[in-house]
């Protein structure tokens, strides 16, 4: 048994083969994974399920990654939980201070 096995990760990328890939890459890896393709979707996943780690794009449409880290945040039940990685190019200051603990360029360049 993995390391990982019972991990939720929650994968937000608006980029469909992007997050597929991500999913695919930690599925093999043993976590379990739920994605969202925006902030609104991954909020919504959040409902039902309160995801161990959150790796969500920055740039993304209706809710781009910021104002989905803050809504995060404004969650105690989730936020305490659930940090977070960020993708999204020169922004990883702001990355950080919405509540990403790590922030790196995302492989689409955005």
């Amino acid at each position: 048994m993995s390391a990982n096995a019972g991990k939720l990760v929650l994968v937000v990328e608006d980029q469909r083969l992007l997050r597929l890939a991500i999913r695919d890459t930690l599925e093999l890896e043993g976590y379990e994974v739920v994605t969202a393709g925006d902030g609104i979707e991954a909020l919504e996943v959040m409902e039902k399920r309160g995801p161990d780690l959150i790796i969500a794009d920055i740039m993304m449409p209706r809710m781009d990654g910021y104002a989905f880290y803050e809504a995060v945040r404004a969650r105690p039940e989730a936020g305490r939980r659930a940090p977070g990685a960020a993708g999204g190019g020169p922004a990883d200051d702001r990355a950080h201070r919405y509540g990403a603990r790590g922030a790196r360029v995302s492989p689409d360049g955005g």
